[in-house]
């Protein structure tokens, strides 16, 4: 069978949670097959170390430039008039083309525009809403990323449960389970401290995270905070708090930006807690590589958060800034308690594996035909 994919996600530098999704499943799912042959479809080849460079013959690149909105206008044309027309088209990330015909598989991460449309700007949550609808409406089947998604597919758009199916995403234990880390930790990183991982926007609660560092450091003066990823949606407010803060807390909060993968594991691998207390979270991946890599989380009590984190991660309520503050103090102050959520951690990652999302994708992409 041929099977088409948009890659268009996998092949970009700077990944975050959907583009690594994308370029996981991509790679396994295309390995696990001899049967099928793959096309893969992108904007421009991935970069040098992209695991998706060296394609086994049983797959192939369809490079097609284009200035904006590829998936819609370029993807769409390739789909509807080339001669080589896949059976299945699968999308890794939320957005089947408008135009395209043909059966078609679309993984679905979050609704969060939906449930909390306050967190997003306004021409971004229409966006999102339309396309969203239009490829939840238009798969043939959906792939939700957690229980909690497919729920919020139910309630939110009407998808009949059987055309969902949960397919949970996975964790690569040997990446993130180093003795010791290639590299060393920035010059101006010191520990003990609390890390983020993600965008610094405003759906990821990070002014609440501030304030609870700033009440935190009243019983543990020594910490410091960690925040990387891109700036989003409400820049301004973020910093706004954050210069509101007197010198010697703001010396304390580092904001490097997008950091690629060596710089991640040893910042994450070095830090005392990983903290990812969104308002939202479809599943919450940063909460599994901590876990993988020997480092305690706190966590949402809210949406995805507890169905991934199950009793191995503290879990606290987003609005209330005082009770993350006390969580930070427990974890940092209490060693056998730490140490208590590491063991946890490190069983509850048993439950994700990459080779069992990528064949359950693979068979939900090959029973649709």
């Amino acid at each position: 069978m041929l099977i088409g994919i948009d890659a268009s996600r996998a092949v970009k530098k700077e990944k975050t949670g959907t583009e690594y999704y994308s370029q996981e499943i991509i790679r396994r799912i295309i390995n696990l097959s001899t049967e099928d042959k793959f096309i893969l479809y992108a904007p421009y080849l991935p970069g040098d170390n992209n695991s998706l460079n060296n394609l086994p013959k049983n797959a192939k690149w369809k490079i097609m430039p284009f200035p904006r909105l590829w998936s819609q206008i370029r993807l769409s044309w390739e789909l509807m008039f080339s001669k080589e027309k896949p059976y299945v088209m699968f999308e890794p990330a939320h957005t089947i083309p408008f135009f395209a015909r043909g059966r078609m598989v679309v993984t679905i991460h979050d609704l969060g525009f939906m449930s909390r449309p306050d967190l997003y700007p306004f021409w971004e949550r229409l966006y999102l809403k339309l396309s969203m609808y239009y490829s939840a409406k238009r798969a043939n089947k959906i792939i939700a990323i957690s229980e909690y998604t497919k729920n919020d597919l139910i309630k939110f758009f009407r998808i009949k449960p059987e055309n969902i199916e949960v397919i949970d995403l996975g964790i690569n234990t040997k990446k993130f389970n180093l003795e010791k880390p290639e590299t060393k930790l920035p010059e101006n990183i010191r520990y003990p401290y609390i890390f983020y991982i993600g965008r610094l926007e405003i759906k990821k609660n990070i002014i609440n995270l501030l304030k609870s560092f700033e009440i935190a450091l009243k019983s543990n003066p020594n910490l410091s905070l960690v925040l990387s990823g891109k700036w989003g949606y409400g820049k301004e407010k973020i910093e706004n708090i954050i210069q509101s803060f007197p010198p010697s807390i703001k010396e304390k909060i580092i904001i490097t930006g997008y950091i690629n993968d060596e710089k991640y594991l040893t910042i994450l691998k070095n830090s005392a807690v990983l903290c990812l207390v969104s308002s939202y979270e479809g599943f919450g991946m940063p909460i599994l590589e901590a876990m993988a890599s020997g480092v305690p989380v706190i966590c949402s009590n809210t949406s995805a958060l507890p169905e991934i984190a199950g009793n191995s991660a503290l879990l606290v309520d987003p609005n209330k800034p005082e009770e993350i503050a006390q969580a930070f103090i427990k974890v940092t102050l209490n060693p056998e308690f730490k140490h208590n959520l590491i063991s946890k951690g490190i069983e509850n990652c048993q439950r994700f594996d990459w080779q069992v999302s990528a064949q359950k994708t693979l068979e939900t992409i090959r029973n649709v035909y």
